[in-house]
Order: C-alpha cells, then structure tokens, then sequence
C-alpha cells in the first residue's frame, strides 16, 4: 500500500497550499472591495477543496493507524 500513501501526502500538502492561497486571495479582495468574493462558484471551489482535504487527511490516518498496529515491538 505504499503506491497509494506517498502520492496521497503530496496530494494532500497541495491541496492545503490552494486552500491557504485561495484563503488569501479571497482575503485580500474582501479587503479591496471586490465583488467576486462572495460568488457561488467559488465558494463551491473553496468547498470542494475542504472536503478533499478531509478525505485525504482521513485516508492517511487510517494507513498511519495501520501501520502503527502491524509494526513488530
């Protein structure tokens, strides 16, 4: 199973990156006064991106419990 953890960790690391500059992005906008903050389709971006962040995080806690257990002495 170890195919499956190394790309999972990128994926997740990445996927915290786009959360955090989209946090930013949408931060500094608000402060600006732009109107596209509050738009639904990003808000449904910055959504999604939450949820794949769970799933994964969730995925590799259960492979890190996993090989706690299996782990000799």
């Amino acid at each position: 199973m170890d195919w499956f953890y190394g790309p999972m960790v990128k994926m997740h690391a990445l996927l915290a990156w786009c959360s955090i500059g989209l946090f930013l992005v949408r931060g500094l906008a608000h402060q600006f006064g732009a109107a596209w903050v509050t738009d639904e389709r990003l808000r449904t971006l910055v959504f999604s991106s939450h949820v794949l962040i769970v799933v994964s995080g969730l995925s590799l806690w259960g492979r890190s419990t996993s090989t706690r257990a299996t782990r000799p002495g």
